[in-house]
């Protein structure tokens, strides 16, 4: 977690070296909004996801602190999960082809998981 005001930082863990992690735009963002902002980095060759938010007075008009606060999440397992599951659909993928190509008349009829014929985003 780091917490920002005005030149003041505070962070959770003093060797997480965040400074490179939060980004000029994504500072910008925070300050110049009123929800959370997301954003994807690489630092270091690794993958993040920030999460940033400015932090409201809680009177009546909900007018801005100053104060901003910013959690840095560790995608790098998400990262390997991803890996793993696509290695395995590719795997499976050559087993269910060649599965298909012994039982003629059913790879395109939609009649399994590994049919193929599934539509989706951007693809009738």
């Amino acid at each position: 977690m780091v917490a920002r005001y005005q030149d003041l930082v505070a962070v959770s863990d003093s060797l997480a070296g965040t400074e490179g992690r939060i980004t000029t735009a994504m500072r910008a963002a925070v300050r110049s909004g009123d929800g959370a902002r997301f954003q994807r980095v690489v630092w270091r060759g690794e993958p993040y996801l920030v999460v940033g938010m400015p932090v409201a007075f809680a009177d009546g008009d909900r007018r801005a602190s100053g104060l901003e606060v910013f959690a840095i999440a560790d995608l790098r397992a998400e990262r390997d999960d991803t890996a793993a599951l696509l290695a395995s659909v590719r795997a499976g993928g050559h087993r269910a082809g060649g599965a298909a190509g012994r039982r003629p008349g059913t790879a395109g009829r939609g009649d399994g998981p590994s049919s193929g014929t599934e539509a989706g985003p951007g693809h009738p």
